[in-house]
């Protein structure tokens, strides 16, 4: 299991808790990040490789991931930055994997929501969400390699969601929540 973008780990931690015999990598670009995320799994008693590594160029070899996920990462990036990041996603995971994101927010359904939301973006500081609201997900994921209809959205945040990792994702509808596809 890879967690992009884990800062301290909180995302993290909670992988190796629910699959303790999995590998579990966390990458982060921030060296102070990445120790203090060591420090504080160590701390807890969960044993997980941290590294710093860009999300879109890391060392791991092909194939070498079933799981690749990461939370509240893509909407710190600018668009050509998520597609390399969907692009290594797709790099890194074994036949069969499964990828997916938290955090990325669909445009809104009408102009004053559009408005207050891009007003929001940046001025609380996130400019690069506005893009990230304005990409195709399916587009970028395909454009990444993946196959175009293995993509797949929660609908909401929730925990039960993990089972789609056991086998076949269901497609529903949805406005915000985790967002993810398979490799073939």
């Amino acid at each position: 299991i890879l967690d992009m973008g884990a800062g301290p780990g909180f995302s993290t931690l909670p992988w190796k808790r629910l699959y303790p015999d999995a590998e579990v990598h966390g990458i982060d670009v921030s060296a102070p990040m990445v120790r203090y995320a060591h420090a504080r799994a160590e701390d807890m008693g969960v044993a997980i490789h941290f590294s710093q590594q860009d999300a879109a160029q890391t060392d791991f070899p092909d194939g070498y991931f079933d799981l690749v996920t990461s939370c509240l990462l893509t909407h710190e990036n600018p668009v050509p930055q998520i597609r390399k990041m969907f692009a290594e996603s797709h790099r890194l995971l074994a036949s069969g994997g499964i990828m997916f994101i938290d955090g990325a927010h669909p445009p809104a359904d009408n102009h004053e929501d559009e408005f207050f939301t891009t007003w929001f973006n940046y001025n609380a500081n996130e400019p690069f969400a506005v893009g990230l609201r304005k990409l195709d997900l399916e587009e970028a994921f395909a454009t990444a390699g993946f196959p175009a209809d293995a993509y797949f959205t929660s609908g909401a945040r929730e925990a039960l969601y993990l089972r789609g990792m056991a086998g076949k994702a269901k497609r529903k509808a949805a406005s915000a929540g985790y967002r993810g596809t398979t490799k073939a």
